[in-house]
């Protein structure tokens, strides 16, 4: 099976490949390991990645984080949040055991994409365990890694040992872009052709669409 993920979704996506345990985890949270195997807490942060996963493409994916969680229009989203009776009871309950106090506002999504989170962090010093691949946008108002698709750097969309990078000129949304569809069928055809006759892994492969970028892995052996 092939995850494609874009934004948070990707997030998502590399933890599904991805190994965290208890050592890494009490770096999120002190203390996680100590709750109750089954507490969805514990859950959430200790895990093994899934077997039925081949490979991984990452759509705009901000595997550093995006300033806009934590400014004025982040903390705007967040008070729009609302997560499930059933979920703020058991994880309110488990941080106040680790905390030791009365939590007034449980993390959200938003706040697991701003640059501070340790949970973003501890996942960036993981490899995934499967091939991926990268898709990334820059508007053009910035040059190289100074861009952006408006919503995540691409400083932050970059992951040391993508196996494809290509850099789209579009914005956060642009999923839909041609660049990135024709990448992305590119990708599933090659995983396909591979997986049906056992042919060598998908060479690597850095490219920039409508903007260049000297700094690009694989153009001149740097990284950002």
């Amino acid at each position: 099976m092939i995850l494609i993920g874009h934004s948070m979704g990707g997030i998502l996506s590399r933890a599904q490949v991805s190994r965290i345990g208890p050592g890494r985890a009490e770096a999120i949270v002190p203390g996680v390991s100590d709750l109750s195997y089954y507490n969805r807490l514990r859950r959430a942060l200790i895990f093994e990645p899934r077997a039925d996963v081949s490979r991984v493409v990452f759509l705009f994916v901000p595997h550093g984080g995006s300033r806009l969680a934590s400014n004025g229009l982040g903390a705007m989203a967040i008070r729009l949040i609302r997560l499930p009776d059933t979920l703020l009871n058991e994880t309110e309950y488990a941080l106040n055991q680790l905390a030791g106090h009365e939590s007034r506002r449980l993390p959200t999504s938003i706040h697991g994409l701003s640059p501070r989170s340790r949970f973003l962090a501890a996942l960036s010093a993981i490899t995934p365990t499967v091939p991926f691949h990268s898709i990334i946008g820059n508007r053009g108002r910035g040059d190289g890694s100074a861009g952006s698709d408006g919503i995540v750097p691409v400083r932050s969309a970059r992951v040391a040992g993508a196996e494809s990078e290509l850099i789209v000129p579009t914005g956060h949304g642009g999923f839909g872009h041609p660049a990135a569809v024709e990448e992305i069928k590119r990708i599933i055809l090659a995983d396909v052709a591979q997986q049906s006759t056992d042919a060598p892994a998908l060479q690597h492969l850095s490219t920039t669409v409508g903007h260049a970028d000297p700094r690009a892995p694989g153009r001149s052996g740097e990284d950002d």
